[in-house]
């Protein structure tokens, strides 16, 4: 019971997570349209002043602002772009250089639960541990999906801290440890149900986690 629970907890902070996220994307949004309205505006009085090479060096602008405000695409496959991009974004906040290499077809035969459950606390896990990195940290994450196996690999820069509980498992250094320390848990979960394992990894500066899902 207390581990559904802790399940149901995990899965709600995943939830608003996303939720929080989602509302800044469509305040970004919003305050985009409102920016683009005054452009078009700009660009039809020029247009209507016959003022052509104003209105080329305008239109030059705008072209190079889309370039810079494009979604980044990481492999094709929706689900998994949305979730690099999530993290891209969080890294930049956190001032971590993130790095990914992902290999994957547009459609995945996994339950996107589940893909979410174990990229979700992967990079969040190794974003929080590579933002405490003394002089900068960084991440870097890659996905193949070769002959029916999903191999995700996910290395990051620590501080060489680890915190370990009673059975030796490691434990979460974020407030509130009955909570955040389940992700791992939940990793493992996901692993189990396709066949794998959760390889961990570190030497006091590095931390590497891989699986390879059998789908």
């Amino acid at each position: 019971v207390r581990a559904e629970a802790q399940a149901l907890r995990v899965r709600g902070d995943l939830t608003l997570k996303n939720y929080q996220e989602l509302s800044e994307k469509n305040r970004e949004a919003a305050e985009l349209r409102h920016e683009w309205r005054s452009r078009l505006a700009a660009l039809r009085l020029l247009a209507e002043e016959g003022d052509l090479e104003r209105l080329r060096e305008k239109l030059a602008e705008l072209a190079g602002d889309l370039d810079h405000t494009a979604p980044r695409t990481y492999s094709g496959n929706l689900a998994i772009d949305a979730l690099l991009q999530s993290a891209a974004d969080q890294a930049e906040r956190l001032g971590v250089d993130f790095r990914c290499h992902a290999v994957v077809p547009p459609e995945l035969p996994i339950d996107e639960g589940d893909l979410c459950t174990l990229l979700l606390n992967l990079l969040d896990n190794a974003l929080e541990a590579a933002s405490r990195t003394p002089g900068g940290g960084d991440v870097c994450l890659r996905i193949h999906f070769t002959q029916g196996f999903l191999s995700v690999s996910c290395e990051n820069s620590y501080d060489g801290q680890l915190t370990r509980g009673e059975d030796g498992e490691l434990r979460t250094t974020k407030p509130d440890p009955e909570v955040h320390g389940f992700g791992l848990r939940q990793m493992r979960l996901v692993a189990e149900k396709y066949h794998s394992i959760l390889d961990i990894r570190h030497d006091g500066a590095r931390f590497t986690v891989q699986t390879a899902l059998k789908l």
